[in-house]
C-alpha cells in the first residue's frame, strides 16, 4: 500500500507538474501573440504616422509654393503701380517745367500767326 500513495503522490505530482508545464506553455504562446499583435500595431502606428507626417510636409510645401507666388505676383503689382505713380510725377514734373506759361503762349501765338485755310503751319522751337 505504501507503494501504491507513493505511486499516486507520484503520479499526482507528474500531472500537476505537466499541467503546470502546459498552462506556462500556453501563457507563454498567449504573451508571444499579444506582443507580436503589439508589435504589429505599433509598426502600422509607426507608418501611418510616417505617412500623415510626409502628407502634411507636403502640403506646407505646397501651401508655402503657392504663398511664395501670390507674395511674388503682389510684389510685381506693387512695383508696376508704384513705377507708374513715380513715372507719371516725373513726367508732369517734366511737362510743368517745359511747357511754362511764356512757352504755351509763343506756341499758340504761332499757331495763330500761321494758320491757313488749307491748315499748313509750322511751329519752330529754341532748344534749352
Amino acid at each position: 500500500m505504501d507503494a501504491k500513495l507513493d505511486h499516486l503522490i507520484e503520479k499526482i505530482k507528474r500531472d500537476g507538474i505537466e499541467e503546470a508545464q502546459q498552462s506556462a506553455d500556453k501563457l507563454l504562446q498567449e504573451a508571444r501573440e499579444k506582443a507580436r499583435t503589439i508589435v504589429e500595431n505599433a509598426q502600422k502606428e509607426a507608418e501611418a504616422a510616417r505617412e500623415k507626417a510626409k502628407t502634411d510636409a507636403e502640403k506646407f510645401q505646397e501651401n508655402g509654393e503657392t504663398a511664395l507666388k501670390h507674395a511674388t505676383q503682389n510684389i510685381r503689382l506693387l512695383v508696376k503701380e508704384q513705377l507708374g505713380k513715380l513715372f507719371d510725377r516725373v513726367l508732369l514734373r517734366e511737362v510743368q517745367t517745359q511747357l511754362s506759361p511764356e512757352f504755351l503762349t509763343t506756341i499758340i501765338a504761332q499757331i495763330v500767326n500761321q494758320w491757313k485755310p488749307d491748315g499748313a503751319f509750322e511751329i519752330s522751337l529754341s532748344e534749352k
